[in-house]
Order: structure tokens, then C-alpha cells, then sequence
């Protein structure tokens, strides 16, 4: 019953296909053939029936050639073919895949097979394809049958397979002839069709350029671009029509980023060593984008751009005069430059004897706002801090004993000035900058066992309280603003909270002494990295309890850490820089200075390390004159990446053609020196 319906709806939609189709083409045909001749003729003369076509003089079909408007076979042939033949291979236009669907199974017998290739216009009948040569031609091959070995087998499942990617080939022809434009071009708007390549990395857009000519546009598209090359972050501060051929500067920050790698890997570059004063001990140093500053014993501040370190800046302390100490044997004490802080406009620095100076990169080198500790508060002035705001409205926190000032400015047109002064119950061992997208900072204190959180913007004082745990002292604390986050290092673990919540996220365990610092701001998402007095280095995902990897190399405290994608760049209290590779687990190189590295910070293509003596006033000559050594000193070391000295000022005969091995990065170009000799 199913095969009789099956038969019967193939029936019936093969009438459709020949009403609907061939009399359109009948039509078309007459017109064409009309005007060739000149003559007119009236559409309503032709008649819809499909038994019509056995007898146009119009149809182009000749010499037994399929006819590809009609698809029909001429009537010269039907005769030889039969009535069972012409139905089983008739095609309907422009379905080739329609065809077969509709004749498969439909007719029996000894019919004859006529494969039709619907992209040529026409095709001659092979003789040898009628019946009494097909039949002649089974004989000879029943007998090629018995010979096939298991290599012809496989060959036979291979043309199966090229067959029905022919097959999809053909779907695909007929569907672009009907459409009339290719199947893989998009139609949408173009503004459409760019909302939806925006999601593509570099990779697939440059895959989807070489699809078409329509796709290449649409992928070299500017506004793609320019958001990739935000996204990648690289010129943040350009825009769209501000610049043209994003493509290019895409693909010439990639390129350079790769050549950093290199030479972060093979420690090529160049070593630049800041000049210090002379006979002055280094303080403490800083760093922010293209600023680096160092503070000294005389209580100047020194100032150099990574960009040009030829022009420097020195800025004046507003006081250095020493104070009377009458408990002293000496009668004075010195005012020793405790903290330095720099940002992209403002240098701020405080000093042991209860003094703030701020000086503007704008306004030459005296500072422009000072602030002292009055007589009743001079006790507290021996562990001074102070923070300075880089993102948000320049605002300087100054912390001593339990007391905070917060200096900032009430208008950019006004003056710095004492904003806020909050006197807290205990003493405020760690301070910390929350710099979110505001117009002013929220302030982070740590008060020896808790963390509490201030607003600086409210008029009233709100200070909620995120952490707190009896009897365990906290080591530092470091913030992360995307996600707000917050890490505090409490006896062995890192606490991590939600600044938003306020709720504990994760703890985080695995070391085995005190920790000593934390890196969560400049590390990846989900990452986080330690280093502790057992001298070892541990790198943490925060979806875990327990770090992931553990590196150990220093000899002493490790002091310093951070890290990026793929490296981590630690220092140490015995003097070590060390570079990590986070895949291969192992240290790529270190180098050793006589200082302990107090601070270390890297950024694109420099590292800047600063090695403080802990000594700041050694005495070394016979009549107890503070004039230090150079090796006592200290030092603020550069290290740029993206110079390479491999060769520079070495002269051409002591540079070697040969290969040179890759550990060799150090100039060292005199082993075989011979090759450069004339003779």
C-alpha cells in the first residue's frame, strides 16, 4: 500500500514539475526564436499542455542531444529508447537531484541507463550505451568481475565516496543557478553581517577573507579591526577614524610581541644602569608607565623617562634639616626619604620625620603642596606610608600610627589640601588604593589582625569591615579592581574576598613559612602568585585550593614577584632576579647585584629593578663621613628588551660569520675572530 502512494505522489508532482516548467521554457523559446526571425508571436497561442513540447519546430534539440531548456530527449530517439527509457531518465529542471529522486524505483525492466550532466548545455548518446552493446558489454565485464583483487575493492568504496562528494557538488551547482549568486556569499546588510564577524578572532578573520571577494571585504573591514586591535590592547587611545589600516597595525603589534618573547626567553637586550648621587644611598624607588623614580638619603627624588634617560629631573625636598634629638649621643636626627610614589602627573614622597612633598612633572622641581605632623603627633612619624592615585582624581593617602590624612584637591582648579583626617584604635600596618571607575578612590586598611574598607567620596565616614581573624597577624594585602578583589596573607593562606559582597571567595594553602608578597593585580585572570620565606615561588588558579606550580631557586627571602601569561619575574633578599616560563616549569636566567631587589616590576618590553641596601648610612672612612662607596650605594637597573646589543660597538674584525650558539648573549663574539682577517 505504501509503494502504491509512494508511485502515486511521484506521479503527481512530476505532472507539476512538466506544467509549471516546461511551459515557461516553451515560452521562453518562442520569444527567442521569434525574434531572431522578426516575427511576433501571441503568448496566449501556446498551449499548456506538456504533450506540446513532441511537437515544437521551436525546441533546439538536434542529432540526439539532450536539449537543456526542455529536458527532454528528441524525438528521433524515442523509438530506439523506448517509452520506458525516456521516462526513467528524464530530468527536471534544474533539479538534477530531483530527477533521480523521482525516477529511483519507479519503472522496471531492461531500461536504459542515460547519466545526463545538467551543467553542459549538451551531450551525445553513446551507441555503445544501447541495449544490444550494453548487453555484449556485461558479457566482457562479468568476466573483469571474477579478476577484481581486494586492492579494487577499495578502490571501488574510494569512487563511492568521490561520488557523493560529486553528488553535494552538483546540490550545491543547481542551488546557484536558481539563486543566481553564489551559495556561500551572504545576503544580510553589510552593517549586519559586520555585527556578526566582530566575535572572530585574528585567525578567523583572516580564514573568512579568503573565502569570496564579498567575505574579504566584510573581513578587512576598519571598524573589525580597529575593535580587535582595542580588545588585543594595543592603542587604546585611538579610535576608529582617527587612524587607517588597522589590519597592519594589528599585525605589526603581534609580530612585535613575538619578537619580545624571543628575547625575554634568550635575555637579548640592553642593560642600562641610572646614575644615582653621588654619595648618596638609595631609598626607595618607583615606577609607572614611561616614570621611574628614586629617592635618596639627601631627600631628592630623582626622575627619569624610560623613553629618553638622558633628561632627567631632580626634585628638591622642602626640608632637610636635620631635628634635635636630645636622647641622641649625636644631638640631631636625620630625615631619611621612607616612600616614593609617581603617577603620570604627580611625584609624592614622605620622610621618617612626619613630612609629605608633592611635586607636578609640570611645575618644576619644587614641590607644590607640603604637609608636617604637629609636635603632639611627631611620635608616630617613624613608619610612615604613603599612596598616590594613578586612574582617578589625584589623591595622596598618608598614613602613620593610627592615623590617616587623606591630601587630595576639591577642584581641578584648586590646590591640594588635608580633605580627611581619621583617627583609627590601632595601628595601620598596610595601606591600599581601591582605583575603580570613579571620580575618587576607595581606601583599603589593614590594622594588624583585620581589613577594613573606607569610602573616600562619602561625606560621611562608612567603614565596613572585611576581614577579621583572632590572633593571626596579616603580611600584606594586594586589589584587584576587574574583578574587584581583594588578597590578604594571613599566617600561612591567602584569603580572597568579593569587595562588592564583602563575602570570602576562596582560601588558598600550600605554603610552609610566613608570606612575604602577593601579586593579584598584575597576574591573569583566575591567577595569583606568592612568594614566602621558605624561598620558594607559588602560582596559584583560584579555582583551587592548593597552588598548581611551585618554582624554587632563591637562596634567601623572596621579596618580589609578578607575573603575565606565560613568565613570572621574582626578586630576592639575597640579590637574584630571577625569569621563570610558567609552561616549562624551570628558570630561564637570573642575574645577581650585591643589594636586596625591594622592588621589581615589569611591563611591556622593560624590567625595572631596584636593589636598596639596608643600611642607608654606612660609615667608611676614619673621620665618620656619611660618604658611601659605590658598592654601597644601591642601585636602579633597566632592562630594555626590545634593544638588542648583540653587535653594537663592536668592531667588525672581532665579529664572527659563523653561526653563533644561542646561550651566547653577552657580546662575547672574539672565538673565532679569524674569519673577518685578509691575508
Amino acid at each position: 500500500m505504501a509503494v502504491n502512494e509512494l508511485e502515486k505522489f511521484r506521479d503527481q508532482w512530476k505532472k507539476e514539475l512538466w506544467l509549471n516548467k516546461e511551459t515557461k521554457q516553451s515560452r521562453d523559446h518562442v520569444e527567442k526564436s521569434d525574434s531572431d526571425t522578426g516575427n511576433v508571436v501571441n503568448r496566449a497561442s501556446i498551449s499548456n499542455d506538456s504533450n506540446t513540447t513532441e511537437n515544437n519546430d521551436h525546441c533546439r534539440c538536434s542529432n540526439g542531444v539532450l536539449c537543456k531548456f526542455c529536458k527532454n530527449i528528441h524525438p528521433a530517439f524515442r523509438g530506439i529508447l523506448g517509452e520506458d527509457a525516456l521516462a526513467r531518465n528524464t530530468m527536471y529542471y534544474p533539479f538534477s537531484i530531483v530527477g533521480n529522486l523521482l525516477n529511483e524505483g519507479s519503472h522496471s525492466g531492461n531500461s536504459v541507463e542515460c547519466k545526463i550532466d545538467v551543467n553542459k548545455k549538451s551531450e551525445s548518446i553513446d551507441p555503445s550505451e544501447l541495449p544490444e552493446a550494453r548487453k555484449r558489454k556485461n558479457i566482457g565485464s562479468n568476466f573483469e568481475k571474477k579478476r577484481l583483487k581486494i586492492e579494487d575493492i577499495f578502490a571501488q568504496r574510494h569512487d563511492k565516496l568521490q561520488a557523493k562528494e560529486r553528488f553535494l557538488e552538483v546540490f550545491i551547482a543547481d542551488l546557484d543557478e536558481i539563486n543566481e549568486i553564489p551559495f556561500f556569499d551572504t545576503t544580510l546588510p553589510r552593517e549586519v553581517a559586520i555585527h556578526i564577524f566582530k566575535y572572530l578572532d585574528t585567525r578567523d578573520l583572516c580564514s573568512c577573507a579568503q573565502v569570496s571577494r564579498s567575505w574579504k571585504s566584510l573581513a578587512e573591514d576598519e571598524l573589525l579591526w580597529c575593535r580587535l586591535c582595542h580588545r588585543l590592547g594595543y592603542e587604546k587611545i585611538y579610535l576608529t577614524v582617527d587612524k587607517s589600516r588597522w589590519k597592519q597595525v594589528v599585525q605589526h603589534n603581534m609580530e612585535r610581541q613575538r619578537f619580545l618573547v624571543t628575547n625575554w626567553k634568550g635575555r637579548i637586550g640592553k642593560l642600562l644602569q641610572l646614575e644615582h648621587f653621588r654619595g648618596k644611598v638609595l631609598c626607595a624607588v618607583d615606577s609607572y608607565d614611561e616614570v621611574v623614580v628614586a629617592g635618596y638619603t639627601s631627600g631628592e627624588v630623582k626622575l627619569w623617562h624610560k623613553s629618553d634617560l638622558e633628561s632627567t629631573c631632580i626634585f628638591q625636598p622642602s626640608s632637610s634639616a636635620l631635628v634635635i634629638d636630645d636622647q641622641s649621643d649625636t644631638g640631631t636626627l636625620d630625615n631619611i626619604l621612607t616612600h616614593v610614589a609617581t603617577s603620570d602627573k604627580y611625584v609624592a614622597a614622605c620622610y621618617s620625620q612626619g613630612n609629605v612633598d608633592i611635586w607636578s612633572l609640570e611645575s618644576g622641581t619644587q614641590p607644590v603642596y607640603t604637609f608636617s605632623l604637629s609636635k603632639n603627633m611627631s611620635q608616630f612619624s617613624e613608619n610612615t606610608k604613603i599612596n598616590l592615585s594613578r586612574k582617578c582624581s589625584p589623591t595622596v593617602v598618608f598614613t602613620y600610627g593610627p592615623f590617616m590624612d587623606v591630601i587630595a584637591k576639591k577642584s581641578a582648579e584648586s590646590e591640594f589640601s588635608v580633605v580627611k583626617h581619621i583617627g583609627l584604635t590601632s595601628r595601620i600596618s598596610h595601606c591600599k588604593l581601591f582605583e575603580a571607575e570613579c571620580e575618587k578612590p576607595a581606601v583599603v586598611l589593614v590594622l594588624h589582625e583585620k581589613v577594613n574598607f573606607y569610602y573616600l567620596h562619602k561625606s560621611e565616614e562608612e567603614i565596613r569591615e572585611i576581614h577579621n581573624i583572632a590572633s593571626v597577624s596579616i603580611n600584606g594585602i594586594d586589589i584587584k579592581t576587574d574583578p574587584p578583589l581583594l588578597a590578604v596573607m594571613c599566617g600561612l593562606g591567602v584569603k580572597l574576598y568579593d569587595l562588592i559582597s564583602d563575602k570570602l571567595v576562596t582560601s588558598l594553602y600550600g605554603h610552609t613559612w610566613k608570606l612575604t608578597c602577593i601579586n593579584l593585580e598584575h597576574s591573569p585572570p583566575n591567577m595569583l602568585v606568592t612568594g614566602s620565606t621558605d624561598r620558594k615561588i607559588r602560582i596559584y588558579d583560584m579555582r583551587q585550593e592548593h597552588p598548581v606550580i611551585t618554582l624554587s631557586g632563591h637562596s634567601y627571602i623572596v621579596s618580589s614577584v609578578q607575573m603575565d601569561e606565560w613568565k613570572v619575574v621574582s626578586g630576592g633578599e639575597d640579590g637574584f632576579v630571577c625569569v621563570w616560563d610558567l609552561r616549562m616549569k624551570t628558570k630561564l636566567w637570573d642575574w645577581h647585584t650585591r643589594h636586596p631587589v625591594r622592588y621589581c616590576h615589569f611591563q611591556d618590553r622593560t624590567l625595572v629593578v631596584g636593589n636598596i641596601p639596608s643600611n642607608k648610612y654606612p660609615r667608611l672612612d676614619e673621620f665618620d663621613n656619611y660618604i658611601a662607596h659605590r658598592r654601597d650605594r644601591g642601585s636602579v637597573q633597566i632592562y630594555d628588551f626590545l634593544d638588542n646589543q648583540m653587535t653594537k660597538g663592536v668592531p667588525e674584525i672581532c665579529l664572527s660569520t659563523y653561526d653563533e650558539p644561542l646561550a651566547s648573549h653577552y657580546n662575547l663574539n672574539l672565538a673565532v675572530p679569524y674569519d673577518k682577517l685578509q691575508f
